[in-house]
C-alpha cells in the first residue's frame, strides 16, 4: 500500500473492501486512494456517505426479483420469454446515494410499489 503510484483499489466483496479501508485508514490514505467496493452492505454505504470509500458497485436485486416474477407469470400464460436477460450493476457514490432510484435498489423492502 505504500506504492506512491497506487491511486485506486477494487475490492470484490465486503470483506476485501473493509480490509482495504482499514489499511488505507492506518496509512492515512483514505480520500487519496480511491476505493471501489462491491456488495450492498450497510457499513460500505456508510463509508461512501462520509467519503472513506469512493463508490460501491451494487446489483439491482429488486429489479432481478421483479423481472423474475413477471417472466414466470408470462411462462405460465404460455408466452415466450427471452433465454437471457442482463441487468446492469449500478455504481453508488456520494452524488447519487440519496436518489430515490438508488435508495430503492439499496432497500431490502421488496414489497410491490406502484
Amino acid at each position: 500500500m505504500n506504492n506512491p503510484r497506487l491511486d485506486a483499489i477494487l475490492a470484490l466483496n465486503t470483506t476485501a473492501a473493509e480490509g482495504a479501508w482499514a489499511a488505507l485508514m492506518a496509512l492515512g490514505k483514505t480520500g487519496k486512494v480511491k476505493l471501489v467496493g462491491c456488495d450492498q452492505e450497510a457499513d460500505l454505504m456508510a463509508k461512501v456517505r462520509v467519503g472513506d470509500i469512493d463508490s460501491v458497485i451494487v446489483e439491482n436485486t429488486y429489479g432481478m426479483g421483479s423481472r423474475a416474477i413477471r417472466l414466470l407469470a408470462a411462462l405460465k400464460r404460455g408466452e415466450a420469454v427471452p433465454d437471457r436477460i442482463e441487468l446492469k450493476p449500478v455504481l453508488v457514490d456520494r452524488t447519487n446515494i440519496d436518489q430515490p432510484d438508488i435508495q430503492r435498489i439499496l432497500s431490502m423492502n421488496w414489497r410491490v410499489s406502484r
